[in-house]
């Protein structure tokens, strides 16, 4: 509604003057309604408030962050979406202190290109910080450890990979490095897991 107002109410002075109309906003229901002496003057209106809005979307949109990868979105003291804000030239906001909502607002031109870079920067995050996760028994774990722990680092400096190891879920999750090389990882662990799952099953059958 603000925009369609415009600053001072010139916006919608334009729109009534251009129209020959008479708009009226209420903002508790969020409404604009459109009187005029003939139908092609209101849709005429009509027309011009939809070309007003379909823009302001473009120039204004909001874009969701995992409540998780906010501290690291927003950067110290700002400093991330500070650095975007001034790359792209708009400005992003949080919507509420405790929301997981940003509005980023600007020329059309430039919020598209500081969509692309969020919802980049976003996939890169999550694929460092979400990781791949498998189950696993817990009997299977020191397999994967090794002695001292040296087939997990090892499998760690050769594929640039953290792999986490949940006792309490037994789970085993492959984080950081790039998608290819926690792939790769992650197949050297089934690999252990299921070379040690035969040598039980051929034990058993003994």
């Amino acid at each position: 509604l603000p925009i369609i107002i415009g600053k001072g109410g010139s916006q919608i002075q334009q729109l009534q003057s251009e129209n020959e109309c008479s708009i009226d906003t209420y903002k508790d229901e969020v409404t604009v309604v459109v009187s005029a002496d003939s139908e092609e003057k209101v849709q005429a209106a009509k027309v011009a408030l939809e070309a007003i809005v379909e823009q302001a979307r473009k120039e204004c949109i909001f874009i969701e962050i995992p409540e998780s990868a906010i501290p690291a979105f927003v950067g110290k003291g700002g400093s991330h979406i500070k650095q975007m804000s001034d790359e792209y030239v708009v400005e992003i906001e949080r919507v509420k202190k405790h929301s997981n909502l940003f509005k980023v607002t600007g020329k059309e031109d430039a919020v598209a290109d500081a969509k692309t870079a969020i919802l980049s920067w976003l996939k890169t995050w999550e694929a460092n910080h979400t990781g791949l996760t498998i189950e696993v028994e817990e009997r299977f774990i020191p397999n994967v450890l090794g002695k001292g722990g040296e087939t997990i680092r090892s499998i760690q400096k050769e594929s640039c990979c953290k792999i986490d190891i949940d006792r309490n879920h037994l789970t085993i999750t492959v984080r950081e490095g790039d998608e290819a090389n926690r792939e790769a990882a992650m197949e050297k662990i089934k690999s252990i897991i299921d070379e040690e799952k035969a040598k039980t099953a051929e034990r058993a059958a003994a």
